[in-house]
Parts: structure tokens; sequence; C-alpha cells
């Protein structure tokens, strides 16, 4: 029996949940949010669309796991002695470090429901993180909601609209230079302090009593 091209392209046994998502995050940042199928991951593994149903369920799947390729590459622990305030700092530089390695594919990650898999894991280690560095879970569970929608409405806006060629050559001429500021992660960092300042006084507030 002559052994089927999918067969002869890719040794059985050599497909995982985790190859497939990395092979989606390289077809994403090559081509584009809107090329991500299936069909256009298995050309990427070469194998055949029907290998990938051995590990996905649908489209909606694939997207997850990509999502959870992004989680697994932020690396976010409890630091002994931190203050919640260098900890909300660095799940804010870690957010943007993400967004600038992989600006095509950060959308499904910071779009994706706080309540689905792989996102609800993730959200209640950052929880944990919180209180580990001195917040109550109430405090750390506002706080995450104010610093989350903070940082993804930021990025996405800013990798949605980072300059390209084309962009830069139909500007006016001084339109570039003024508005470049703009979603640049300077104002980013500028932000992130106003949300700390900010989330200190709503805490400050509650424990002297004062009404927020």
């Amino acid at each position: 029996m002559i052994a089927s091209q999918e067969t002869q392209r890719r040794p059985r046994g050599s497909l995982s949940r985790q190859s497939i998502g990395a092979a989606a995050l390289r077809v994403i940042e090559r081509d584009g949010l809107d090329s991500l199928t299936m069909r256009r991951v298995a050309s990427e593994l070469s194998c055949g669309v029907m290998s990938l149903y051995s590990h996905l369920t649908d489209a909606d799947d694939l997207r997850g796991v990509v999502v959870g390729q992004l989680i697994d590459r932020m690396d976010l622990r409890p630091c002994e002695g931190e203050s919640w305030q260098d900890a909300t700092r660095r799940m804010l530089s870690t957010y943007a470090d993400l967004a600038a390695s992989f600006p095509r594919s950060f959308e499904l990650l910071a779009l994706a429901g706080a309540d689905q898999r792989p996102v609800a894991p993730n959200m209640e280690r950052l929880v944990d993180l919180l209180v580990a560095a001195g917040l109550t879970e109430e405090d750390a569970l506002i706080a995450l909601s104010v610093i989350d929608a903070y940082a993804s409405g930021f990025l996405v806006i800013a990798v949605r609209n980072r300059p390209t060629a084309a962009s830069v050559e139909r500007a006016a001429p001084h339109q570039h230079d003024r508005l470049a500021r703009l979603h640049h992660l300077d104002s980013y960092d500028v932000g992130a302090e106003v949300v700390i300042a900010g989330l200190e006084q709503r805490f400050e507030g509650r424990r002297s009593g004062r009404k927020q």
C-alpha cells in the first residue's frame, strides 16, 4: 500500500496542541490574524487538516491554543517582598513586551473573555500575585480589572496603529512626527503610574473610612 501524502509529510504522533499553537503564532505574525485557519496551520505543519482535529475541536479551540501560547510566554510569579505597586508595574511591563513581540497575535489575548480557558486560570494567578504583594482579595480583583482594561485597550490600539511605510508616506510632512507619541510606550508608562496612583488613593480612602 502506498503511504498517504500526510504520512509522508509528517511522522505519526509528532503533533501536539503546543506545536499547533506555535505554528498558529507563526502564521499570524507572518500573514496576519485573518490568515488563521485550520488549512493554513496544517500547511505550516506539513500535515493534513484532519490531523489537527485529533487535537482541536474547532476554530475557536485553535484561537484558544494561540492565547495559551501567549500566556505561557509571560513569567508572572510572586516575588518575595514585592509591593503591589511594583507587582502592577511588572504585570504592565510584561504585557507590553508581549504585545511588542507578537503584535498581530496579541489582540486574541487582549480581547479574550476573562472567564474562558486558558484566560481564567491566568487571571486567578494574577489575583494571587497581587494578594501575595499585599492587597486584599477584594482590592486585588478591583486592581486587576482596572489594570487589564487599561493595558488591553492601550496596547491593542498601539499594535493596530503602529506606523508602516505606507502610512508614513500618506501623512502630512509634519503629522507623523507630531503624532508619533500617541500610544507610544513612554505614554503607556505614564498611564501606568496614573493607574497606580488612582488605585492607591482608592485603597487608602477605604482604609481611612472615606466614601469613594
